[in-house]
């Protein structure tokens, strides 16, 4: 009201009144204009930061991820995941325990890798998280479906181990008896539907290492980690079938399938 008035019976202020609102929707301008870009930089950050511990998520039932990682939950497979899917069922076993390995870093987590063609005691991975340790069981089995009896091997592990959390990973899936038992005793139970959604949720930058394992097609010896060859089977009950072998053979005698399991 003042400054229509003034405007109205004192016409030497009236620039004065022009200059003063000028200059604030200037100034409105200017704080709009750094209010979105503000945004965009906190926008930008969070796209570009690290995915949340898969783990934290999995051992935790209140996480994000809970309601999906349940063993109720199946998320429907999309076109775009049909690579990653075929990809892990190509590999060889124990490119698989490699590929889980690398998906636990992938999302922050320090993983100790104790599986291969060494006795490892019902343990591949050990995996050290912000919620805590646990141990991963890994089965490349693309063929049949864990049973109660893996199940009741893993729990043994835990019980020796002294480590009270348990995740098992496989490709197919478990019977009813076995994810009854694993969830009765709060087991996670992984299959391929849901690791394909763990590494496509990495994106490209932050799952390059599992990437990269998925699409080498070499076969490295579980003995010793020198690569294989395709040799075919000269005696024997299988002879004339082809299996990889350890190109140190003799000084190293490690095998493998030729076709997953």
């Amino acid at each position: 009201m003042l400054a229509i008035g003034a405007w109205m019976f004192l016409p030497a202020v009236r620039p004065w009144i022009v200059g003063i609102a000028i200059f604030a929707a200037v100034a409105g301008i200017a704080a709009v204009v750094l209010g979105l870009w503000g945004s965009r930089k906190t926008s930008e950050a969070t796209s570009g930061s690290r995915p949340h511990s898969v783990i934290g998520e999995v051992l935790n039932p209140q996480g994000p991820r809970a309601s999906f990682l349940s063993p109720s939950a199946r998320a429907p497979i999309q076109p775009a995941r049909d690579s990653v899917l075929a990809a892990l069922r190509r590999i060889d076993w124990f490119q698989f325990e490699k590929v889980v390995a690398a998906i636990y870093r992938s999302y922050g987590d320090t993983v100790q890798r104790l599986g291969g063609a060494q006795p490892d005691g019902g343990v591949d991975l050990i995996v050290s998280a912000r919620t805590g340790k646990f141990v991963v069981q890994c089965k490349h089995w693309c063929n049949w479906t864990v049973g109660v009896k893996n199940i009741r091997e893993l729990l043994g592990t835990l019980t020796t181990s002294g480590i009270p959390k348990g995740v098992f990973v496989t490709m197919r899936g478990y019977s009813d008896e076995a994810r009854d038992l694993g969830v009765k005793h709060g087991l996670v139970l992984l299959d391929e539907a849901q690791l394909a959604e763990l590494i496509v949720g990495l994106g490209p930058t932050h799952g390059a290492e599992v990437l990269a394992l998925l699409n080498d097609p070499r076969k490295f010896c579980p003995k010793c980690e020198r690569e294989m060859v395709l040799r075919t089977a000269k005696r024997g009950k299988n002879i004339g079938e082809q299996f990889w072998g350890c190109q140190n053979y003799p000084r190293c005698d490690g095998t493998m399938q030729s076709r997953p399991v």
